[in-house]
């Protein structure tokens, strides 16, 4: 095997890496090509290799690997625990939580790697799925680990090429604009924000940074209000839902930070939340997230005192949540 043809490059920093190890060249599709196979779970990302097509980049660097043996074969169990370590990268991908990175930088206390003596595909999908160096103070082992990986020349040369492949398929390629690109600029970074967020204190640090460098011009706070309330039975139900909800926010997730919480308990509890997002009003764009039409979302007026203080009792995870009669039960966070 000496190539494999990805639709895109978006989020698929694993495919590059993987065909490293595999010494596969990565291309785009020929023209006037359809999958050849079964093509059912991504609307986006395609892979077309010799035996067929895979559907999500994640099975794509499995399958360079595996066909190449590379970077090293696995015990039965070790294959069984990649299985483990890919569901692990894409809650990565959609959330950056302190349990998880707790989890692998408790791991790695006395580990190189993952799984074995040198990288698999589980330090591969884990790698791609973080995006960034966690932060170095809470987690030494896991940024010893991510930068182990950074300096492999697989690694480097693989994120290399990504990048020529997207300058070279974006010139080619004239998408139509989003809501977003059509908005003033903005001094104001919203994937900023969410590195400040995950790695300060709530209340101390990061709401002062919020705001002191957010453009309201630029951006907009919503309050976020499940519609069905009344229908939510156990807790974890209503965590799936907001799971649901965030994995169907991808094609916002780049441009907004959600933060959605339960309160009360098993039988009586009920879903709320903020979202944060560019632009002064909502974007067409969020009209194409299913699961928002269970939700109602009103515009918050940041210079009323009590709407801020909701608000920042919701990222703090703890206050009086504007008298809210039942108790704060858990969050979650869409970064």
């Amino acid at each position: 095997m000496k190539e494999i043809r990805i639709s895109t490059a978006e989020n698929a920093e694993e495919v590059f890496i993987a065909a490293e190890y595999a010494k596969v060249t990565v291309l785009a599709p020929r023209k006037n090509t359809k999958p050849t196979s079964v093509y059912f779970l991504s609307q986006k990302l395609y892979a077309e290799t010799e035996d067929g097509t895979l559907n999500d980049s994640l099975a794509a660097a499995h399958y360079l690997l595996k066909k190449k043996q590379a970077p090293e074969s696995l015990t039965p169990y070790q294959e069984a625990l990649v299985t483990d370590y890919i569901a692990l990268a894409k809650k990565l991908r959609l959330s950056k939580e302190d349990s998880l990175l707790a989890a692998l930088n408790k791991l790695l206390l006395r580990k190189t790697f993952l799984l074995a003596e040198s990288i698999t595909i589980a330090d591969i999908a884990v790698f791609a799925a973080l995006q960034c160096t966690p932060d170095r103070i809470k987690y030494p082992n896991l940024v010893r680990w991510y930068e182990t990986c950074a300096n492999q020349k697989e690694f480097t040369n693989g994120l290399t090429k990504k990048d020529v492949f997207e300058a070279q398929h974006a010139a080619k390629i004239e998408k139509p604009k989003s809501s977003f690109e059509l908005l003033p600029p903005t001094t104001f970074s919203i994937e900023e924000w969410k590195r400040v967020y995950l790695n300060q204190d709530t209340r101390t640090e990061a709401l002062p940074w919020l705001y002191k460098n957010i453009d309201w011009d630029g951006h907009s706070l919503w309050k976020v209000d499940y519609c069905y309330n009344n229908e939510l039975s156990r807790v974890f139900m209503s965590s799936n839902l907001i799971t649901g909800l965030f994995n169907r926010m991808e094609i916002v997730r780049k441009h907004c930070f959600t933060r959605m919480a339960i309160f009360g308990e098993d039988g009586d509890n009920e879903i709320s939340g903020f979202l944060l997002i560019r632009g002064t009003e909502l974007p067409k764009e969020i009209e194409e997230v299913p699961d928002l039409d269970s939700y109602k979302l009103t515009k918050v007026d940041i210079n009323s005192p009590e709407q801020k203080a909701l608000f920042e009792d919701y990222l703090a995870a703890q206050g009086d949540f504007a008298g809210c009669t039942k108790t704060y039960n858990q969050g979650k966070t869409l970064k």
